[in-house]
């Protein structure tokens, strides 16, 4: 398997490669409550740091297949070597994308039917599972 990782330009276009990318990568597909997270690690990169909710774009291929995962960058951790060079090495921690959308606040809105009028032009009655016996699906 090989991967490119990639941040957005001034454009919004994933064009910017991250440099020097290596081995070990890691990531999560989580199913659960749990945020996807993913690591990199560089070596000989010239930026300084991976501010947070920089957005990162992975592409992984395994010879025939391409998939782009997309992150956002949570932590970075970076240490310049050698000293004076300007050349840092990172460790860059990435997150699930939805985690922007905890700083959104919204207005909640709540709809009230005072009056108990039912708007429906063809009400559908329910019918109890346990009424339900011949092939019609009715008793």
């Amino acid at each position: 398997m090989n991967f490119s990782a990639y941040t957005k330009d001034a454009n919004g276009n994933y064009t910017q490669k991250i440099t020097s990318t290596v081995f070990p990568f890691s990531a999560s597909a989580l199913l659960d409550e749990r945020l996807n997270e993913a690591v990199i690690h560089t070596i000989n990169d010239s930026v300084q740091s991976y501010k947070p909710t920089t957005e990162v774009m992975i592409e992984a291929t395994d010879g025939t297949n391409t998939k782009n995962y997309y992150y956002i960058v949570s932590n970075d951790i970076a240490q310049e070597l050698p000293n004076g060079s300007g050349k840092y090495k990172h460790e860059i921690y990435l997150i699930e994308r939805t985690k922007l959308l905890e700083g959104i606040y919204c207005q909640s809105l709540t709809f009230t039917n005072t009056k108990g009028n039912v708007y429906t032009n063809n009400p559908v009655n329910v019918v109890p599972i346990d009424t339900i016996n011949n092939e019609d699906g009715y008793t």
